[in-house]
């Protein structure tokens, strides 16, 4: 992604990019984590009842759908799609 400063943009649209960035990452994040910890999940219920391994099962098909769409948003940023420089 390249970084063009429009005239007037200024700190603003710096700064716009640095908060943007970091609610991406932290969305990423946080996405990661639930994951994981569905995976974990899911691994943990290979002894468990059939409710129970759909149940995790949809829970781990569920999070990677959430991590899908939080990846695809810092791609489209990192593309340039999302353009917080604009003024």
């Amino acid at each position: 992604m390249t970084i063009e400063a429009s005239p007037g943009s200024g700190r603003l649209a710096v700064l716009g990019f640095w908060l943007r960035l970091h609610e991406l990452e932290d969305r990423h994040q946080e996405s990661l984590r639930r994951y994981e910890v569905a995976r974990r999940k899911l691994e943990g219920s290979r002894a468990r009842p059939d409710g129970e391994l759909l149940r995790s099962w949809e829970e781990y098909c569920e999070a990677i759908e959430v991590l899908d769409q939080a990846t695809s948003a810092l791609e489209l940023f990192r593309g340039g799609s999302i353009n917080v420089f604009a003024a």
